[in-house]
């Protein structure tokens, strides 16, 4: 199996050096960048073993990630005081327990809307108002 990846492996940086027709096209090259080849081939194809997961087989770009995506087999380090649901991160707890108090901290600075997650005023700024998101306002 590692020769066979190694070998994919090469003949992928074959076809970048040299630059095939498929990559001299004008339209292709702007959307398939070598940056993206590189992105792809680290992901789908890597060299190093030890960013593979040994539990489920998700392969990382990086070490980074690889450690980021070790955080989905962990057990929940957060639990909500009013009714007792597991969660993983503080920011998702927090979110979590605004549904038990009604607290909505995200102000719309185009209106009187109020929610409890920024993505969500976001949302409301882009459908509601035609705006770009911005910094929350708390």
């Amino acid at each position: 199996m590692q020769d066979l990846r190694s070998s994919l492996w090469e003949q992928a940086k074959l076809a970048v050096k040299l630059k095939s027709r498929f990559f001299q096209d004008r339209r292709v090259r702007n959307v398939i960048s070598s940056f993206s080849i590189r992105r792809h081939m680290a992901r789908v194809h890597p060299q190093d073993p030890s960013l593979q997961c040994k539990t489920c087989g998700h392969v990382s770009a990086d070490r980074y990630a690889f450690q980021l995506h070790q955080r989905v087999h962990r057990e929940p380090d957060f639990m909500c005081r009013f009714c007792g649901k597991a969660v993983k991160s503080k920011q998702t707890l927090q979110a979590h327990e605004r549904s038990h108090t009604g607290e909505n901290p995200y102000k719309c600075d185009a209106c009187d809307y109020a929610c409890k997650s920024s993505s969500v005023l976001n949302r409301h700024k882009q459908a509601k108002h035609n705006l770009q998101p911005g910094p929350p306002k708390k």
